[in-house]
Formats: C-alpha cells, sequence, structure tokens
C-alpha cells in the first residue's frame, strides 16, 4: 500500500512529485533477509526454534509462553538460552537434538548474540520513529544518528572491539573471531537506510530550521 515503486504512495507521487515519504516501521526479519542470507537462515531456525518450545509448554506454563510472544523474542530467549538447552537434552526427541546441535555451535550463537545486539538497536530506533507529535526534523535526527552509530560500529567491530556489542563480548570463547559477515551486514544496513530515507537528503536545511532557526544562516548555508 505504501511502497515507494507502487501501491498507494506511487499514486499520490505520480501526482504530485515533490512529495515526500518514510516508512516508519522497520521489519527486522525481512530486513536479515535481505541484507544477509545467513542471518536470514539463524533467525528462521531461532523462530522456528521458539515455536518448537511454545508448543512443548504445558498450559500451566502459560507466562512462559506469552514471555516468549511478545517482541523482542531474541532479546529475552538470550536470557534463558541454558535453561532451553537443558530443556531440550530432557525432551530427547529427534527435532530437539537438532535444536540443541544448532545451540551448542559457537558460530551460530555468534549470530544470534550479533542478532540481539543489532536488533535491539533496531528496536529503540523503530520506538523513537512511531512516536507521536515527532517533527520531521526528529525524525531524519533520529535516522541521521543511527546511521552514524552504524559507521561507529564498524570501526570498533574492524578492530575486534565490541563494546557496542555486548552480547558478543559476553558470549565470544576466542580473543579474535570471524566479524566479515558481521561487518557486511553493517555496511548493507547503513546503505539501507540511505536509500530508504533518501528523499529527506533534500529537506536537510528545512528540517534544521523547523527545529533551530537561528542556527541556519539566511543563505541556507
Amino acid at each position: 500500500m505504501v511502497g515507494k515503486e507502487k501501491g498507494f504512495f506511487k499514486r499520490i507521487k505520480d501526482k504530485n512529485a515533490e512529495i515526500l515519504s518514510y516508512q516508519c516501521i522497520i521489519h527486522q526479519t525481512s530486513l536479515c533477509g535481505k541484507l544477509s542470507t545467513t542471518l536470514k537462515e539463524v533467525m528462521d531456525i531461532m523462530i522456528k526454534l521458539i515455536n518448537f518450545l511454545r508448543s512443548r509448554s504445558a498450559l500451566q506454563h502459560r507466562p512462559f509462553k506469552d514471555f516468549l510472544f511478545e517482541c523482542k523474542v531474541i532479546e529475552r530467549f538470550w536470557s534463558i538460552k541454558e535453561e532451553v538447552i537443558t530443556f531440550l537434552v530432557y525432551l530427547d526427541s529427534v527435532e530437539s537434538k537438532q535444536y540443541h546441535k544448532f545451540l551448542t555451535n559457537e558460530s551460530n550463537m555468534l549470530s544470534v548474540a550479533f542478532l540481539k545486539d543489532i536488533l535491539g538497536y533496531l528496536n529503540v530506533l523503530n520506538t523513537e520513529l512511531q512516536e507521536q507529535k515527532k517533527l520531521i526534523c526528529d525524525l531524519i535526527s533520529s535516522v541521521s544518528t543511527f546511521r552514524r552509530k552504524l559507521e561507529i560500529f564498524e570501526e570498533y567491530m574492524k578492530n575486534q572491539d565490541f563494546i557496542h556489542f555486548p552480547t558478543i563480548l559476553e558470549y565470544k570463547k576466542t580473543s579474535d573471531i570471524d566479524c566479515s559477515m558481521f561487518l557486511s551486514f553493517l555496511s548493507d544496513l547503513g546503505e539501507e537506510f540511505g536509500k530508504r530515507f533518501k528523499d529527506f537528503a533534500e529537506i536537510g536545511k528545512l528540517s534544521q530550521f523547523l527545529k533551530n532557526p537561528f542556527e541556519v544562516s539566511p543563505t541556507g548555508e
């Protein structure tokens, strides 16, 4: 309905080429699939695992099912991952053994750790973009700040510094890890945001004027 190249917004833009739009909702699963096949596979396995756990949870364990049903599911899963591993051993089924193998693989869990941290940042941004009574300059500022964060994340990670990815820092078992996939994802994510919000780059000075008019010179420079 609101696609930039088709749908309702495309029809509106055909009538007024100067109209601007943005998608405030960042769909995390589709974003992972678009930017990284491997991370998409990890995300899919995690979703299947969580559905598997829900189906094995007895009715009296409703709080557990609600706990995993809420948003930030990867974050919530991480907090009980050791208990989940123990539970999978207890089930002792073909499917549970497959999930157990996945969760005890260091490479897989580093990917889950990365997803937990980066999706946490995206959740914060999503919340900011959907807040009520926000000016366009506030939205542009939130996106610009996030893009700058991605650049900083890359710079630190290239040096094996995971200060901005505390879950990786917590889990990693060796001094050096292969970050190539994560670095590629961060770079592609920055480019994706550049494309998604490119229309607003054209009104940067105008948005700055709306927020702090005295910071913009009469010439607009």
